[in-house]
């Protein structure tokens, strides 16, 4: 297949709209009775929440590959290439596995007269279509937004997982935490067990109820089901107690400390699914897990982390804080997109002396905030030097200048800016943006 038609076909999907009228739930089911429900031939574990659910995935299939089980992996957004997002053995999808889907596709609108896919309705029946092509056993499928119309939410899993939910996406979800939640509830399906991580209240009252109602066992994985034992910088070792689950020796290779909890997510997952799973076959598989952007060391003393909302904001700073090499000084580089709470992020941010320096920059992204307007509500707090760099190659030019041998680089923000910076930093010799 020529490399121009695959290019074609990317920039075909790319450019597909985001958002329609009819709910992707109803636009996915039409697809996937034509298609013959493509869905059916493999078992699926489906992610939601509203941070997290891309590490949990990661974990979750590096145990279920352990396991001796051929893995399919769907997640977004991706960072640097499309075909991130479609995974076999962690491995991307092929080109030509994913034009075949495609042309399917074009061929089920073409003799069905169905209006066309959003971009992520595309992507998704694209990756169950390579699954099924390339017989995976199990599918771990991350949600979108995972509202009740959520794309995902045609399908039927083994067993869905909600990571903690917080404040995002409210013009889509809801106003409040409750609303969100009730939006966040509808992945459960009758009789289908749900882990839930149970953080709030509000948000634990609302899955109750709804489980109830749909025959649902909703597994709780209290915030103190994990503890931390140690943290050098490179690994962290913890421990996991619940009703379901106990190991005192796991361990991840991360900075952050929110991947514990992941990771204690997925352990959990893994042994309600198979009770007679060995713990060393979980803590093998944690140790290998990786998942790029979250607290990730490109090089000594410069870090990457894709937190992009208001709850991941908090995540990276209690991980920043808790950072065992704190070396003398911090700086941080950052962009956001327009549409989050970047006041309650700068406020996260900036309202203890975490970070002498924060240069603020952007990408060629329309959703990503201008900088400069970003500024003034940053010098608010006073407690470091702010500056704007509209290249976020400048950008990076500037903070490497300012850094000195034991400081740390912090670049944060949308996981857009994150994926361009995987690229620019890597120096990524392929350039392989498709």
């Amino acid at each position: 297949m020529a490399e121009e038609t695959y290019e074609q076909i990317v920039k075909e999907i790319l450019s597909a709209p985001r958002f329609k009228e009819v709910p992707s739930v109803v636009n996915m089911n039409r697809y996937l009775k034509w298609l013959g429900h493509p869905e059916k031939d493999f078992w699926i574990i489906h992610v939601a929440g509203t941070n997290g659910k891309g590490s949990t995935c990661a974990f979750l299939e590096s145990i279920l590959r352990m396991m001796g089980y051929k893995t399919g992996l769907f997640t977004s957004p991706h960072l640097v290439s499309i075909r991130e997002r479609i995974q076999i053995d962690r491995e991307n999808t092929d080109r030509d596995a994913l034009i075949r889907a495609y042309q399917k596709i074009g061929k089920v609108r073409k003799e069905s007269g169905y209006g066309p896919l959003t971009f992520f309705e595309q992507i998704l029946v694209i990756a169950l279509l390579i699954f099924q092509e390339k017989k995976v056993d199990y599918a771990v499928i991350e949600a979108g937004m995972g509202g009740r119309s959520d794309a995902t939410n045609a399908l039927t899993p083994v067993l869905s997982i909600v990571t903690a939910v917080g404040m995002d996406h409210m013009e889509y979800l809801g106003e409040t935490l409750e609303e969100i939640a009730g939006e966040k509830a509808g992945i459960m399906k009758e009789g289908v067990p749900c882990i839930l991580v149970d953080h709030q209240k509000e948000v634990t009252s609302v899955f109750l109820s709804e489980a109830e109602k749909k025959a649902v066992n909703l597994c709780l994985l209290p915030k103190d089901c994990f503890k931390i034992l140690k943290n050098n910088g490179k690994v962290i070792d913890f421990s996991v107690e619940n009703r379901y689950y106990r190991n005192s020796t796991l361990t991840v290779q991360s900075r952050g400390l929110y991947q514990a909890e992941n990771g204690a997510v997925a352990a959990t997952a893994a042994k309600i699914l198979f009770p007679e799973i060995s713990d060393s076959i979980i803590r093998k598989a944690l140790f290998q897990a990786f998942w790029p952007g979250r607290m990730e060391e490109v090089a000594e003393g410069v870090v990457l982390d894709g937190a992009h909302n208001e709850p991941s904001i908090q995540a990276f700073m209690e991980s920043v804080r808790g950072d065992s090499k704190t070396g003398k000084n911090r700086i941080l580089v950052f962009a956001v997109a327009a549409d989050k709470d970047y006041q309650a992020m700068a406020e996260e941010l900036l309202s203890q002396q975490d970070f002498r320096t924060v240069i603020l920059t952007t990408i060629p992204y329309e959703r990503i905030e201008d900088p400069a307007k970003l500024r003034p509500v940053f010098e608010i707090y006073e407690t470091a030097s702010v500056y704007t760099e509209a290249s976020m190659e400048k950008a990076c030019e500037m903070a490497f200048s300012m850094k000195e041998k034991e400081d740390i680089v912090y670049f944060a923000g949308s996981l857009y800016f994150i994926g361009s910076l995987e690229q620019y930093l890597k120096g990524d010799e392929n350039d392989d943006r498709f």
